[in-house]
């Protein structure tokens, strides 16, 4: 495969695996229950992997079921909670895959889904990999690499390139990513351990972002509604916004130059090192500033705090919020 290659990988009901070594395509024994045996050999004989062309990628792989045999596909999360007392009860969600309308179902339904693993070359590539019900695991890649889920649960181990997520209802959990990392969702939560790069974006109309051992060049977040906190980051700039959540942020380093946050409701908390200079602007409609620092000038407004300046130069801090405090104080 040359470097300019791109592959596509497409799975509907599937756990996906995604490792660098040497270039093979490994589908396991598809799981099949329900239904005499001699059907479900046949299904099981159905599903097969192709190489299909799309017009867009030189080479795409997809996952193909027996869409003729099954009304309802039947997908049990892995990961679900199986003494959850509503675990048989679940409702059919409908999918546009290879061209077809799929139904699937987490309680009923004919139970057919594949295991796949994909090992490609080492070196830097470009790919894109999309799962519509499913964990997607992905491990010690590098390159250009997009990843596109329905419903499908993410986890991601030694990434490093340009790696970008788009998900419609999906959460990550991400350990050791470097290059730049995105994160877009409708409805997603995230979990970030030791990521360096030179930007991490997180993008999410209702969910929660959780992250540690971040050094990046710049942050961006923005969520209608969840929460975000850092609790280590080295970093240079920090920008958020949050319809509904808190944002909390530990810093570590000498680096931090900007600090943007505004929030319609929620706190804002941040943490910097105590002997960082800063100057801090708070514009809260309904909330109040809080400063733990001492050694420093207080700006007033009538009665109100409104900023506080430490030392000479440093990082640049404005926060405002609709209903809200903001604090600010030393590690």
């Amino acid at each position: 495969m040359r470097a300019a290659d791109r592959r596509a990988v497409w799975g509907p009901t599937a756990g996906v695996r995604y490792r660098k070594q040497q270039l093979c395509h490994v589908p396991t024994q598809p799981e099949v229950r329900r239904g005499a045996q001699q059907r479900a050999g046949d299904l099981a004989d159905a599903v097969r992997l192709e190489r299909v062309a799309d017009g867009k990628a030189p080479a795409t792989l997809r996952v193909r079921y027996p869409y003729e045999m099954v009304k309802t596909f039947q997908y049990v999360d892995p990961d679900h909670d199986r003494d959850w007392p509503f675990a048989s009860v679940g409702s059919t969600s409908t999918y546009d895959y290879d061209g077809r309308s799929v139904r699937v179902n987490p309680a009923r339904g004919t139970r057919v889904s594949v295991d796949l693993e994909i090992q490609v070359p080492a070196g830097r590539r470009s790919a894109a990999l999309r799962q519509v019900v499913g964990r997607l695991d992905a491990e010690g890649l590098e390159g250009t690499l997009r990843f596109e889920t329905g419903d499908a649960d993410l986890r991601l181990r030694r990434l490093d390139g340009e790696v970008s997520v788009e998900t419609n209802s999906g959460d990550f959990q991400a350990n050791d990513l470097r290059g730049r990392f995105s994160f877009e969702s409708a409805s997603g939560d995230g979990r970030l351990n030791d990521f360096d790069g030179r930007e991490l974006r997180f993008h999410t109309a209702s969910g929660d972002l959780v992250a540690r051992g971040v050094r990046a060049d710049r942050i961006e977040t923005s969520t209608g509604s969840g929460d975000v906190v850092f609790s280590s980051a080295d970093l240079e700039e920090f920008r958020g916004d949050s319809g509904s959540g808190d944002v909390s942020v530990e810093i570590e380093g000498a680096r931090l130059a900007r600090f943007d946050v505004s929030t319609g409701s929620g706190d804002v908390a941040l943490g910097l090192p105590s002997g960082e200079a800063f100057e801090a602007r708070g514009d809260l409609s309904s909330g109040e500033m809080t400063v733990g620092f001492r050694e420093g000038d207080e700006i007033w407004d009538d009665e109100t705090l409104v900023g506080y300046r430490r030392g000479t130069g440093g990082a640049d801090i404005r926060v405002s919020t609709g209903s809200g405090d903001f604090s600010i104080r030393p590690r």
